[in-house]
This record gives structure tokens, C-alpha cells and sequence, in this order.
């Protein structure tokens, strides 16, 4: 007769302990690598935004902002505030919407303001406004809301395929132009914002069940970090505009899924005969891309031919989530998941490009910030009496 002696509740806890970090429970594990990566790579970025900021092509200097620069400078110059001098990243943030709005004033004069809905990037323009109060940054907020793509459903016939999760990332960011310009006191287009919103929560739905609208069998797929760009738009909506109930629970369904169906705990050792050894031991990430095969998910493990297939580099698009339900449920599971996503994120994102370093601070201050304030009114339950099981 074998005794197990099994204590489901403290799983997740020794998987954070075993982690190489000096993790307190004040802070997730690796914040304070989180903080020194904010401005050693921060610094480098910076000099990558001004060296663009000389050029007169605006490809180059919207590619040295792709995924909102200035909203991560912004965020870094206001969390720095009273601990240190910030005037080197106010610099970096205003160099960096100086470039973004460089290259969408080019737009309104190539192509009618023709924006293309993946490099619609309301917050750094929102927090500028905020910041200097310069009507310009309304302006270009109220044109990338209601400017040709993805703006307005109804200009579209009601835009059915947009329903389909192939067109999630425009969907989610249009979402955010509205909330942003709403913010920025543009008189609000609700029944468009509405409808943007059904439709995202349908990408959701579509992701969980499989029931994929599109015809085309090869868009029946889920990228781990397109469901986190998703739920950041329906969080700053429930958070900002409006708390649709429906947003909630469907979060939480999707990073269960995640959870169960996307998260390896080791990157640099996913399995299905994947190994990346230019990532650090123990720390887990998403694999990005599985394929719908009418019943279940199948892993592509070899959807980039040149680069690995798990992402450490987008856990944080998705580590806000948990640390979003955890704050709206009192959950500690989801805070301790979040906390390795978080930790994976931080020990072996690559952040030598202004995408990669983006993709990493654009959202990671709201984990901080969603985790903080579920600390605040919920404690964490006491570790239940350890339960034997005998197995005959």
C-alpha cells in the first residue's frame, strides 16, 4: 500500500519558490529586474526614438513607437515620479508621440488618414493631451477613431466579418480609440463602441467554444497574445466606460483556457520536441499559435520557421488579465498564475527593439497595479490542513 500526501492548494506556491528570484509577496517574483530592464533597456529605446526622430520617412520613425511608445514612456516618467528625476523619459515620451503623430499626419496627406487598424495607438495620444493639454492630440485621436478602417460598423453594413477573430487585434484597438477619445472628451459614438464590443466578446466566445464564424478553415486558430490584446480593450472598457457583466466571466474563461491549453512552465523545454536554450530554465511562457481541429486545439509547434514558438517576450499582453480577476474575485490562483507569467515575461523577454520593449511595458504597470489593489481588499485564504489519500 503507497500513502500520497497531496496539498493541492500550495502547488502553485512551490512552482513561484522554485523560481530564481528574490520574490517577496509585497511585489511579484522579478519585479525589481522589472524596474532595472525599465530603464537600462528603456534608455537604449529612448536613443533609438531620437535617432528617428531626425529621419524624414515616416516609416522610420513609426516603426521606432510600434506598440505605443509614448505610452510606455509616459507610464515610466509618472511610475519613476518622486523616486527619481524623470525628465530624461517626459523627453523620451514626447520624442516618441512626436514621431507617432509624424507619421499619421503623413497618412493624412498620402492616403486621407488611411491608418491601418493594427498601428492605431490611442493611449500615448490621450496621455499626451493629458500631460501639455495640445488640442492636436484630440484631433488625431478623433481621426483615428473615425477614419477609414475599422472605425464604425454601420459605415459597413454592420461589418459582419469583423465578427471573426482573424480581425481581433483591429477590432480590440478600435475599442480602445473610442474609450481614449471618449476620455479626451470627443463627444462619444456609443452605438458604434457597443457593437465593437459584442464583436470582441464574439472573438472570445469563438476562441473558447470553436465555433469560428469565418468560412475559411485556415482562420480557425487562437495566438495566445491577440486573446491578451483582446482583454485588455473589454477591461478598459468595463473599467472606463461601462461594466458590461458579460465581461467578466468571459475573461476568466479565457485565461482558464489559456491556462490549460497555452502555458508551457518551462520555455526554454515547452516539449513536442521544441528546446530554446537562449532562454533561462524555469520560467514558463504561452505557445503562440494552436490550431482549431473541429474538436480540440493542436499545438503548432512549428508555426515560425525562424523564431521559437512559445513568446516570452508577449507573457506581458496577457499577465493583466490574472492579475484583473484576481483584483474582481479574490481568487489567489489567479494572482499566482499571473505572477509567473508575469516572472517569464520579465527573465527572458528580449527588449533590444522598440516592438519588444513596447509589447512588454505597454501593459505590465496595470499587472502591478490590477495586483496592488486586489492586495488591498482581499488576503489570502490560510492553507488548508494537508489531506492524505491512500491508493491501494
Amino acid at each position: 500500500m503507497l500513502k500520497v500526501i497531496i496539498n493541492y492548494q500550495i502547488i502553485l506556491l512551490i512552482i513561484l519558490l522554485n523560481c530564481q528570484t528574490s520574490w517577496s509577496d509585497d511585489n511579484p517574483p522579478e519585479y525589481d529586474l522589472w524596474l532595472s530592464n525599465m530603464t537600462t533597456s528603456g534608455e537604449s529605446i529612448c536613443v533609438q526614438v531620437e535617432d528617428a526622430h531626425t529621419s524624414d520617412s515616416y516609416y522610420t520613425r513609426r516603426d521606432s513607437v510600434y506598440y505605443d511608445g509614448a505610452r510606455s514612456f509616459w507610464q515610466i516618467a509618472d511610475y519613476l515620479t518622486g523616486d527619481s528625476d524623470v525628465s530624461r523619459w517626459v523627453h523620451c515620451a514626447e520624442y516618441a508621440d512626436d514621431n507617432y503623430v509624424f507619421y499619421l499626419e503623413a497618412r493624412l496627406d498620402a492616403e486621407t488618414y488611411n491608418v491601418p487598424g493594427y498601428w492605431r495607438f490611442p493611449h500615448g495620444l490621450y496621455l499626451s493631451w493629458l500631460k501639455s493639454g495640445d488640442p492636436i492630440y484630440i484631433t488625431h485621436l478623433k481621426r483615428l477613431r473615425d477614419r477609414n478602417p475599422f472605425y464604425d460598423p454601420a459605415a459597413f453594413g454592420g461589418a459582419p466579418t469583423w465578427y471573426y477573430q482573424k480581425y481581433s487585434r483591429e477590432v480590440a484597438y478600435s475599442i480602445q480609440t473610442h474609450i481614449w477619445a471618449q476620455k479626451a472628451g470627443v463627444s462619444p459614438n456609443n452605438t458604434a463602441l457597443n457593437t465593437l464590443v459584442d464583436m470582441a466578446l464574439n472573438h472570445l466566445d469563438e476562441w473558447h467554444t470553436g465555433n469560428f464564424g469565418d468560412p475559411d478553415a485556415s482562420q480557425h486558430f487562437r495566438q495566445s497574445f491577440m486573446v491578451g490584446l483582446t482583454m485588455a480593450a473589454l477591461i478598459e472598457y468595463y473599467d472606463e466606460i461601462s461594466q458590461d457583466a458579460r465581461i467578466p466571466t468571459a475573461i476568466q474563461t479565457a485565461i482558464d483556457d489559456l491556462w490549460l491549453q497555452m502555458w508551457v512552465p518551462d520555455a526554454s523545454n515547452p516539449g513536442l520536441g521544441q528546446s530554446y536554450p537562449q532562454f533561462t530554465p524555469g520560467y514558463g511562457s504561452f505557445w503562440n499559435w494552436a490550431d482549431w481541429t473541429g474538436t480540440e486545439y493542436d499545438i503548432d509547434e512549428t508555426h515560425w520557421a525562424s523564431s521559437p514558438n512559445v513568446a516570452p517576450d508577449l507573457n506581458n499582453l496577457i499577465s493583466p488579465a490574472y492579475a484583473w480577476i484576481f483584483k474582481n474575485t479574490g481568487l489567489f490562483e489567479y494572482r499566482d498564475k499571473g505572477d509567473l507569467i508575469f516572472a517569464g515575461g520579465v527573465k527572458n523577454a528580449w527588449l533590444g527593439y522598440p516592438k519588444n520593449f513596447n509589447q512588454n511595458y505597454r501593459w505590465s504597470f496595470d499587472y502591478i497595479k490590477f495586483r496592488r489593489e486586489g492586495d488591498a481588499i482581499h488576503q489570502r485564504p490560510p492553507t488548508p490542513e494537508i489531506k492524505s489519500i491512500t491508493i491501494q
